[in-house]
């Protein structure tokens, strides 16, 4: 039964996307160049995430938004079904972008850099004790010489 749902679904989705290019043809408008902008904004988007503009969860929406904007501009009207295709294009265009290994490649180079950072965090909280033991010995042998030193001056007759 599931099988069937997925089958109906990717033929409407066929279906869809005929009616769509042949739309698409109609107002004279190059499918070729719906997909270039698409990876445009894509790029954009991802952009503005990189940036701290963006939240993970705000990136599909913009890059919809972006997408049906660029056709509104260019006088086409965009229904709901035509909004879940510009989604799934914008799907098509993030993996041609390459957009979803970035993630991957940020984590590359955080890695290390964390690593790097908990070995120096350790390696400090390590030479703060020493230091702190130090000036606790420094401190008791400061203690330990200065009253000697004061008995020695007492205890040494004055000489004539």
């Amino acid at each position: 039964m599931n099988s069937a749902y997925i089958i109906s679904g990717a033929i409407l989705v066929v279906v869809i996307l005929i009616f769509l290019f042949g739309y698409l043809k109609y107002k004279k408008i190059d499918i070729k160049n719906l997909f270039e902008m698409a990876l445009k904004i894509v790029g954009g988007v991802q952009q503005l995430y990189l940036s701290g503009q963006l939240t993970a969860g705000e990136r599909k929406d913009t890059a919809v938004k972006g997408l049906t904007n660029f056709l509104a501009s260019k006088g086409i009207k965009v229904s709901d079904s035509l909004t879940n295709v510009i989604g799934l294009i914008i799907e098509w265009a993030v993996k041609e972008s390459g957009s979803t290994d970035i993630n991957k490649l940020i984590d590359e180079k955080i890695v290390p850099i964390q690593e790097k950072l908990n070995a120096a965090t350790k390696e400090n909280t390590e030479l703060k004790a020493k230091v702190t033991t130090l000036q606790s010995k420094l401190s008791t042998v400061k203690n330990a010489v200065t009253p000697a030193t004061t008995n020695n001056t007492a205890a040494k007759p004055a000489q004539k």
